[in-house]
């Protein structure tokens, strides 16, 4: 019996062992980054972190870092959207400032959305095209422009499905999908000409990321992911080595827990 006894126990500790040796492999990087206000991580698991200097810092999956980007004449930033990690837009809208920044976090191109006649402005977003997605309150449309104001495509008037609020944050565009959240009328797809296809089951807040047709949220103590193909959605519980507190989030196959000066990224590879 004793015998017995000394093999479950060793069997145990041993799968213990094991457990916190997963778990500790887990762990890709730390980074402690005072005044974080946002992370962000691309497809090729290069880390974005914004401060409220504001700087947009770079760092390798292996946290090195690479590169870093100060502007200090427009103010905080209000949307970043690294969709094409090779075309980075960043967006002022205190300003209408848009700038595209190249992988590494270098200035192409700058211009001012309120030149071109279009005042305020309270979405944007990169198109697959990377011409600019934007919502425009004087016109209550969603227009598409290249970067000397040409307009490209623009939808109808968008009054009828939210009155006279507005569309904010970043729009992402996906798949010949263009997403966009109007604060208490919820998430809405549109397709790429900007016509209106349906309003979306997503909580009323920032969504996490929007890939390959699929949307991933958090929920309470998981992260959904809603398959606009088949309109299911599967959940991911989050692990137990992450503090739900946090802001946590699941993308490209890497759990990040954030807080206000520390980001830590584990990887289920």
């Amino acid at each position: 019996m004793r015998k017995l006894f000394a093999f479950v126990l060793c069997m145990f500790l041993a799968f213990i062992t094991t457990i916190s040796a997963q778990d500790s492999s887990l762990i890709v990087t730390k980074l402690n980054i005072p005044n974080t206000e946002l992370v962000l991580l691309d497809r090729f698991r290069n880390i974005y972190v914004a401060t409220n200097e504001p700087r947009l810092l770079q760092y390798d999956s292996k946290g090195t870092k690479m590169a870093e980007y100060t502007e200090v004449r427009y103010g905080s930033f209000t949307v970043i959207d690294i969709n094409n990690p090779l075309s980075i837009l960043v967006y002022y809208a205190d300003f209408g400032i848009v700038q595209i920044l190249d992988r590494n976090l270098t200035l192409q191109s700058e211009f001012n959305l309120r030149t071109f006649g279009y005042l305020t402005n309270t979405a944007i977003g990169l198109g697959a095209d990377n011409n600019i997605w934007f919502y425009n309150m004087e016109t209550f449309r969603l227009i598409k422009i290249d970067s000397f104001g040409k307009i490209i495509r623009k939808s109808n008037e968008l009054t009828g499905l939210v009155g006279k609020s507005a569309f904010t944050g970043q729009i992402w565009e996906q798949d010949n999908f263009l997403l966009m959240r109007a604060p208490d009328f919820g998430w809405m797809l549109f397709d790429d000409f900007g016509s209106y296809i349906q309003t979306l089951p997503l909580p009323d807040e920032e969504i996490q990321y929007f890939t390959n047709s699929r949307i991933y949220y958090r929920q309470e103590d998981y992260i959904d992911v809603l398959d606009l193909n088949n309109m299911r959605v599967k959940s991911y519980p989050i692990p137990t080595f992450l503090d739900q507190a946090n802001n946590i989030q699941y993308i490209y196959k890497c759990w990040m827990e954030i807080t206000a000066d520390t980001i830590r990224i584990f990887t289920l590879d």
